[in-house]
């Protein structure tokens, strides 16, 4: 695991901006009101979710404006995906398929690429996991407990990434049919 937070932190703010990541930047850095992501949004056509635009406006008021701050969280969310991954595959198979998993994913150069871009990418599989997970925990054993928390995740999940809603809904569709038959 320290090699996989070695080529996603190493020299992250020493690459320059793509014009698609400085559209991502412009949008977080520009202003100071929550409210403007809107406006901005509606006039550019590029929309942030909006708690992942709040956390990365969070980190640039703490770090600084700079490509680094910029690139934190998609590199952290990406570190998140290899541990959850690692769990989930663990969880499903053993530890040394999950160990290759880790090794495939953590290793591959689009997802490195990916995981150091200042964009959300790197959020949508973090997440998609983390239902997983939560799916799995709350099906093992069913209770009001367990099933406030999968719905919690699912739920925080909308605000952070917009394709999170098709793990949701496959989760739910593979419940009623299990429920089924």
């Amino acid at each position: 695991f320290s090699l996989v937070i070695f080529v996603r932190m190493y020299k992250l703010g020493d690459i320059g901006l793509w014009s698609d990541e400085a559209d991502v930047a412009y949008s977080i850095t520009a202003k100071n009101k929550t409210d403007d992501f809107f406006y901005f949004n509606k006039h550019y056509m590029y929309v942030l979710p909006p708690a992942y635009f709040l956390l990365a406006k969070f980190t640039i008021g703490i770090i600084g404006d700079n490509e680094f701050a910029l690139r934190l969280l998609p590199s952290i969310f990406s570190i998140g995906t290899v541990i959850f991954l690692f769990l989930w595959v663990r969880k499903k198979l053993n530890k040394w398929t999950a160990l290759i998993a880790v090794c495939l994913f953590g290793f591959s150069e689009v997802v490195i690429i990916y995981s150091r871009m200042a964009k959300q990418y790197s959020i949508d599989p973090f997440l998609t996991l983390l239902i997983l997970l939560a799916f799995e925990y709350f099906s093992e054993k069913e209770n009001i407990h367990r099933y406030i928390i999968f719905v919690f995740i699912c739920s925080i999940s909308f605000w952070f990434s917009y394709p999170a809603i098709f793990t949701v809904i496959l989760c739910i569709i593979y419940y009623c049919y299990k429920k089924i038959f």
